[in-house]
């Protein structure tokens, strides 16, 4: 059951993020990739081991993808996969937990794991790294600055616990967010929480962690960068 709880936690939110399609289009290369673990350039469509997958990263080498191989028994494997960008080849790695996200860091490649836990891409294998970060972390930015966001649990358990921390600067802010996101504006980071007053966006400073500006909206806009450039978010 938790497997099955898991599997569709994971199929949920791409699902949401696709508009109810079948397939999601990976920005830079242009290739789809399904959710039975398919993926397809304009030309070729290729198989992988995945039968679920939920999660994609898109670099000029090739297309990462994390999902799940099902066994006869119905219990969910964690994977990552990657296909090269021509689909003539692919690399699969087994994972003991599900894969939360990549992300380049002091030009390194980085997998985050839903416990917290970083790998880092060494040649064709991966390597436990020191790096540890809050369990269910997002990483907002990696550029120049570590950030990353903690959402609250669902509504039947604690909304205190949702966060937002910087591993490069060791500051921790407490966002009781979960619907939304937090992004990168600029130098600005903006969240939106979910309690105890939903639909509260807050600017906080990148180097301090302090909220520096908080407004009520009505209605949260599609695009909170697009809003926060028009002055919307500063009344």
């Amino acid at each position: 059951m938790k497997d099955t709880l898991k599997n569709l936690y994971r199929l949920l939110p791409v699902i949401l993020l696709t508009g109810l399609t079948s397939c999601a289009v990976v920005e830079k290369s242009k290739l789809q990739w399904r959710h039975n673990g398919t993926v397809l350039s304009p030309h070729r469509e290729v198989g992988t081991v995945l039968d679920n997958a939920y999660y994609a990263f898109d670099t000029p080498q090739g297309l990462y993808l994390a999902g799940f191989e099902i066994d006869n028994k119905g219990t969910n494997h964690p994977h990552l996969v990657f296909i090269n960008k021509d689909l003539t080849g692919q690399i699969h790695w087994p994972q003991t937990e599900a894969v939360e996200q990549l992300f380049f860091y002091n030009k390194q490649l980085y997998l985050l794991d839903e416990t917290g836990k970083t790998q880092v891409r060494n040649g064709k294998q991966w390597q436990q790294a020191p790096l540890t970060l809050t369990a269910n972390s997002k990483i907002i930015t990696s550029e120049n600055v570590l950030i990353a966001c903690v959402p609250s649990p669902l509504p039947s358990a604690d909304y205190t616990r949702g966060h937002c921390y910087s591993v490069t600067d060791h500051w921790r802010v407490d966002i009781a967010w979960r619907s939304v996101t937090p992004v990168l504006c600029n130098n600005t980071l903006v969240a939106v929480s979910d309690y105890p007053s939903r639909e509260v966006v807050h600017q906080i400073e990148l180097s301090t962690g302090k909220i520096i500006k908080q407004i009520s909206l009505p209605a949260i806009p599609p695009d909170l960068c697009t809003s926060l450039s028009q002055g919307k978010l500063n009344r």
